[in-house]
């Protein structure tokens, strides 16, 4: 099976920060979206019926990262830190001729979709990477994307049980709990000053204070976009995601974009309850109505100082035949396969200049043996 995940990459003065979701080998996708039609297909159906429309064709299963940002702290803090919120630490990669260190957490429980799968084979997996050093720099900053003039990676969003008993639980741990924009959703800040957000899917657990640290999972990465036109045509046809849900906030100025593949994780399918809520891995656009007239480049990509978010990545089953398809397709790109060091991956750049890191999926054909 191939795996699409996405990976929030959080760099910090320890660790760098992924997020990703799994697709079935061979998925398939809906052919329905084409340039213009796309806002008014939006618009005029439900995300349901547009994710079903049409005869679906075969494309490349991709596995998609994204990951969080630099962290000022120790790659220990920030690792207990999201084992606190229930994740594993599921890998850890030394890469000490660039002087950093990789934790790899994820939720890994009994309940998880993805237990025991390898980190290239499995949704809403989070990369902490740690620069050697960077907690002893005066002068080290970080832009959590939720700041101006450096707006862009917003937060990623943990979906739990019980929402009440689950805060309770991460408040006796010693966390701080923000409120949210809605009873259903709340928000933490991690050690890096990072977003996380905790909601319940409307399942629920039936006890008032009761929660399973092993039902949780993560759920998606949230972005902020320029163009909904340009970006949703280049999540859905170039990266093969389907549109699951829109949501828009007439009265705030701004519209939500949920994709996803189906069939991600094992839970996720087209007769799902929810195709949100049943899945890990999810990315969410958020476009704020007018930028898309605005000369320029809008948002922050996390990658130009100040530093935060890293990137997204798409690990695929063969990552020679997915660049070459890419190149087809005239991407932009900020690393090619085989151009320099680090031959086991590429990076390409979406439309707001988030950079997406092509990565191969180890479970499907070993490559780079991580």
């Amino acid at each position: 099976m191939t795996g699409m995940f996405e990976t929030l990459l959080v760099r910090t003065g320890t660790a760098t920060c992924h997020i990703t979701k799994p697709t079935v080998n061979g998925a398939k996708i809906s052919e329905y979206f084409r340039g213009a039609e796309i806002l008014e297909s939006i618009r005029s159906k439900p995300a349901r019926e547009i994710a079903k429309n049409k005869e679906p064709k075969e494309v490349t299963s991709v596995l998609l990262l994204a990951p969080l940002a630099r962290h000022e702290l120790t790659g220990t803090v920030e690792v207990k830190f999201y084992e606190t919120l229930g994740l594993t630490l599921i890998n850890k990669m030394e890469i000490e001729e660039a002087g950093l260190t990789l934790h790899y957490v994820a939720y890994d429980g009994p309940g998880a979709p993805c237990t025991g799968r390898h980190w290239t084979d499995r949704s809403g997996v989070i990369e902490l990477t740690y620069s050697h050093g960077s907690e002893n720099e005066p002068n080290f900053s970080l832009a959590n994307g939720n700041t101006e003039p450096h707006l862009g990676f917003g937060h990623v969003v943990s979906l739990v049980d019980n929402l009440e008993g689950a805060c309770r639980k991460f408040e006796d741990a010693g966390l701080t709990i923000d409120e949210g924009p809605s009873k259903a959703l709340v928000f933490m800040t991690d050690p890096d000053g990072y977003k996380i957000g905790i909601s319940e899917p409307g399942k629920g657990n039936a006890q008032q204070d009761a929660t399973d640290p092993a039902s949780y999972r993560m759920s998606h990465t949230m972005l902020r976009i320029k163009d909904p036109h340009r970006s949703l045509n280049f999540y859905h046809e170039v990266l093969g995601m389907s549109l699951l849900r829109t949501v828009e906030h007439d009265q705030a100025g701004l519209t939500l974009y949920y994709l996803g593949y189906t069939g991600a994780t094992p839970s996720m399918t087209a007769e799902a309850t929810s195709l949100t809520a049943d899945s890990e891995g999810l990315v969410e656009l958020m476009w704020i109505h007018g930028t898309e007239n605005r000369e320029g480049r809008v948002y922050h990509d996390g990658n130009s100082d100040p530093l935060g978010f890293g990137h997204l990545c798409i690990g695929v089953d063969d990552i020679d035949a997915a660049c070459e398809r890419f190149e087809k397709l005239n991407k932009s790109w900020e690393k090619r396969l085989n151009g320099t060091s680090m031959n086991d991956m590429a990076f390409m750049l979406d439309p707001d200049g988030y950079w997406i890191e092509i990565l191969q999926n180890e479970a499907i054909k070993p490559r780079a043996h991580w």
